[in-house]
C-alpha cells in the first residue's frame, strides 16, 4: 500500500497518534461516502471535507483514495491473523465458525468492497500478509502451495457468501464447509 512519507521514520509518540486519527478520519469519511457513491465518482476535495482536512492533508497520507480501502484491508486481515493465532487449535469447523463469524461482523465493509468490484484486495491482502498468519506455523499447510490454496479456498467461500449478501449466517456456512469438506473425502 503506498502511503507519502513511508519510509520517514516517526518517533513522536504524538506525532504517531496525530497521523494515525488522521487516517482514521479519512477511512471514516471514505466508508461513509461509500454507502452512497461509488469510489470511482468521489473526489479527494470532497473526501478530505468529509474527514474535516485539506487536500494538501490527504495528500501527506495517500497517494489516490483507493490507498484507504486498501490500508483498511490490511488492518482487517491483520486483525483476523492475530485473533485466529490466539485461539487454542482449532478443527477445521470450528476455524470456519470463527472466520464467517469474523467477517459476519465485517459484512458492510465487505459489501463496499463487492459493490466496488475490489473484493479482490481483500485477497491480496491475505496473501501479502501471509507470514502474520497462523497457517504458516500449521502442521498441515507448511508449503506456500499449502497456504496459498486454503487462503484461496476460504476467499472463494467468502466472495460467494458476500456475492449472496452475506445472507447465511456464520452457523450456516460452517455446515456449508463441513459438507464441503465430507465431499471431498468422499474422493479418496
Amino acid at each position: 500500500m503506498a502511503h507519502r512519507g513511508e519510509s520517514v521514520t516517526v518517533k513522536n509518540p504524538k506525532r504517531l497518534e496525530q497521523i494515525q486519527n488522521t487516517r482514521n478520519d479519512f477511512q471514516t469519511a471514505l466508508l461513509l461516502i461509500l454507502k452512497e457513491k461509488r469510489l470511482e465518482t468521489i473526489k479527494v476535495a470532497a473526501l478530505a471535507e468529509k474527514a474535516g482536512y485539506s487536500r494538501r492533508t490527504f495528500y501527506r497520507h495517500y497517494i489516490e483514495i483507493g490507498d484507504i480501502l486498501r490500508e483498511i484491508s490490511d488492518q482487517k486481515t491483520l486483525q483476523l491473523f492475530k485473533e485466529i493465532k490466539a485461539l487454542p487449535r482449532l478443527n477445521f469447523m470450528a476455524f470456519c465458525h470463527f472466520f464467517f463469524q469474523y467477517w459476519y461482523e465485517e459484512k458492510a465493509f465487505l459489501l463496499i468492497l463487492r459493490d466496488n468490484q475490489i473484493l479482490y484486495w481483500l485477497n491480496l491482502s491475505w496473501s501479502k500478509h501471509i507470514d502474520k498468519s497462523a497457517l504458516i506455523n500449521h502442521r498441515h499447510f507448511n508449503h506456500i502451495y499449502q497456504q496459498q490454496f486454503a487462503i484461496g479456498a476460504m476467499f472463494q467461500l467468502l466472495q460467494a457468501w458476500v456475492n449472496n449478501d452475506c445472507t447465511e449466517s456464520p452457523e450456516e456456512m460452517t455446515t456449508i464447509c463441513e459438507n464441503i469438506l465430507q465431499e471431498f473425502g468422499k474422493e479418496s
